[in-house]
């Protein structure tokens, strides 16, 4: 998987894991064609917010904790198990918000946010902490993804 998140300075520096996996998810539209390597989904959308969530939105929370306990890269604060403890909660409302919106599977999403926080938490890949902890008003600023599982296990109640 490439993202930028696991960069310290994108472009510039790129770290090749040893072992590593990705994926590439299409949509499956009529006519279309796709390579037979390609995982093919109907469900982009779902997809991408797993992503998001589990990647993403999950960097932001560790990264302010982590600069909050004067932590200087990411993979510290994803290695640090006092962070995932405080991080807990909200993970685990998200991704039942994934199960519940998207139909996404408990047993898959355990698994790939597992997955995800042990690249983050790979030391060769030196992140530095305020690259990723930034804009805090802006992130946490009303309809932005940390604020979707819960509005919107709120509405389908």
């Amino acid at each position: 998987m490439v993202d930028r998140i696991c960069s310290a300075q994108w472009p510039a520096s790129l770290t090749i894991e040893s072992e590593s996996y990705g994926a590439v998810v299409v949509q499956n539209l009529p006519g279309a064609e796709i390579p037979r390597t390609f995982e093919k989904t109907a469900a982009i959308t779902a997809r991408f917010q797993e992503k998001r969530i589990l990647v993403n939105t999950y960097a932001d929370g560790i990264a302010f904790l982590g600069l909050s306990r004067g932590l200087e890269y990411l993979y510290q604060a994803a290695a640090s198990r006092e962070i995932n403890q405080a991080i807990a909660g909200y993970m685990k409302t998200a991704r039942y918000f994934l199960q519940r919106v998207y139909s996404l599977e408990a047993e898959n999403l355990n698994d790939m946010a597992e997955k995800h926080r042990a690249r983050l938490a790979n030391p060769a890949i030196k992140r530095p902490l305020n690259t990723v902890a930034r804009d805090f008003l802006r992130k946490i600023a009303g309809g932005r993804t940390i604020h979707l599982p819960a509005d919107r296990i709120a509405e389908t109640r």
